[in-house]
């Protein structure tokens, strides 16, 4: 059977955009996107596609910065010479850190801190140690209250336990 193709008032004949076919003007719809379509073939629009973005502000309000870190713990440095067993004298890299009467902990190689106090330290007060001697004259040991019970290599960490009135809290 054929199309029906006789005149109606008012219901002409219109192609269908999604399919190709003629259709009669009083079954087709216009979509959102602004095609006519049959009835049958209809599609509302999306909710998504009207939905707007707002906009996403990620500044904070009255920022500050991070404070920098304040240590508050002891005060380290390092052996600058290998101590050997029942040595009350040692060498330090920053002997400036240290002063008689001072609670120090020397790491012994056997991994005990060894707690004792200094009596006297041979820096002077200017720079840089070279080799155990100080640039200007002085050199860089530290004498001991008690005598090493074990051995200390170069490099073994030196705790200062009570600063000294000299340093700066």
């Amino acid at each position: 059977m054929g199309r029906d193709l006789h005149y109606r008032e008012g219901d002409f004949y219109r192609v269908d955009d999604r399919t190709g076919f003629p259709t009669r003007a009083g079954r087709t719809r216009k979509q959102w996107n602004n095609i006519f379509v049959d009835e049958r073939f209809y599609e509302s629009r999306q909710p998504q596609d009207l939905v707007r973005g707002r906009p996403d502000i990620q500044r904070v309000p009255e920022p500050r910065p991070i404070a920098p870190n304040t240590f508050v713990g002891s005060m380290y440095d390092a052996l600058a010479a290998a101590a050997a067993p029942a040595d009350t004298r040692v060498y330090a890299q920053n002997p400036g850190l240290f002063s008689a009467g001072m609670q120090i902990g020397i790491m012994l190689d056997d991994g005990i801190m060894f707690r004792t106090t200094v009596t006297h330290t041979g820096a002077s007060t200017f720079g840089d140690a070279i080799f155990g001697v100080d640039v200007f004259g002085g050199d860089n040991s530290i004498s001991l209250a008690d005598a090493l019970p074990y051995s200390a290599s170069s490099g073994n960490v030196v705790v200062i336990y009570e600063p000294s009135p000299a340093l700066p809290p």
